[in-house]
């Protein structure tokens, strides 16, 4: 009764190994053509763990003009949503959020998922700060803005590889 790539109701490990080469194959070809993008990330310092303090630290030390690389990440068309995902600290004062405006003219994939209103789209590669300003919650709501500078290494397969998929030809 299964179907040929599906096992014990999870998705078979080849449907995920091509869909993340489809994906990243389709990031190389987006054109830059997205809106701003937003991107909504906190951590709350109760329960974070040393490692993801120092890499807020790290991003907030930021100055405008250096860059930084991103993996693979879900952004959203819609400020709101992101601030669902990052706005945290507006309402507890252990969180600190960081929301990412990234400027329009970025590569993306937009996705169809579940929640309709997220208006996903997948993004990544190279950004360069443009500028970093806290906006509430006594210096524990930043926004970053940044633009899209490169993109992903053309050869997805290698890229693939390096995110642990072993199914590549």
């Amino acid at each position: 009764d299964q179907q040929p790539y599906e096992h014990k109701d999870k998705v078979a490990p080849a449907i995920i190994s091509d869909a993340a080469v489809n994906l990243l194959g389709s990031l190389v070809k987006a054109p830059p053509a997205q809106p701003v993008l937003w991107r909504g990330v906190d951590y709350d310092s109760r329960y974070a763990e040393q490692e993801t303090a120092a890499h807020f630290n790290t991003m907030l030390a930021l100055k405008p003009g250096e860059t930084f690389d991103v993996p693979l990440m879900s952004t959203s068309r819609d400020a709101h949503v992101a601030m669902t995902y990052g706005g945290t600290a507006q309402s507890y004062e252990s969180y600190t959020s960081v929301i990412f405006r990234i400027k329009d003219g970025s590569r993306g994939v937009a996705v169809r998922t579940y929640y309709k209103h997220d208006q996903e789209v997948i993004s990544g590669g190279r950004f360069r700060v443009i500028g970093l300003h806290s906006v509430a919650a006594k210096g524990k709501l930043w926004v970053m803005d940044v633009e899209q500078i490169g993109g992903f290494d053309p050869d997805t397969r290698q890229l693939v590889k390096a995110l642990g998929y072993v199914r590549c030809s």
